[in-house]
């Protein structure tokens, strides 16, 4: 899986990029807790996207022709994997074998199956996240403020910190 996730060079940038993104609209500190970031704005992390791409692009080249050469490298790449070597098609076994997939067969894969694995992935990273809510020591205050306490009803006109403050001091 981490071979994987490290093949794609991009991934870490735009993981920053988006998490950086995600701070700067909910006007939090950098340093503020990612898992609740995402929380707060309902996204789940971008890995759950990428998987999907590659599933996808897994049932593409299955689909090709068998005298296509992104065909043979895909056989290649399974025959490679029966003789323990490690290559994109393992890489893929290894992600189903993380994210638990129910019979996960590459040659029966349907657009409906696909959005059942990505439901699954999403599902795992909820329990995931809800774990970390009530494990996490650092979360605690986040937690209890979250579900004890709710802004005024003025503060819900705006989302903007600086407005919040002016009519915190107008009262």
């Amino acid at each position: 899986m981490q071979n994987l996730i490290s093949s794609l060079g991009t991934v870490p940038r735009s993981k920053t990029a988006h998490l950086y993104f995600c701070k700067r609209y909910l006007e939090v500190s950098n340093k503020a807790c990612t898992v609740a970031c995402r929380a707060e704005l309902g996204r789940f992390p971008l890995i759950i996207a990428i998987n999907q791409k590659i599933v996808n692009y897994s049932s593409y080249l299955l689909s090709k022709d068998d005298c296509s050469v992104v065909k043979q490298i895909f056989l290649m790449s399974q025959d490679l994997h029966h003789a323990g070597k490690s290559s994109y098609y393992p890489n893929i076994i290894c992600m189903s074998e993380y994210y638990n997939f129910p019979c996960f067969d590459l040659t029966y894969l349907t657009n409906a199956k696909i959005k059942h694995y990505v439901g699954l992935m999403q599902q795992k990273y909820v329990l995931y996240w809800q774990h970390i809510m009530q494990n996490s020591t650092k979360l605690e205050f986040f937690n209890t403020f979250k579900n004890d306490y709710t802004p005024s009803s003025y503060l819900r006109l705006t989302s903007r910190q600086t407005k919040r403050k002016k009519r915190t001091s107008e009262i």
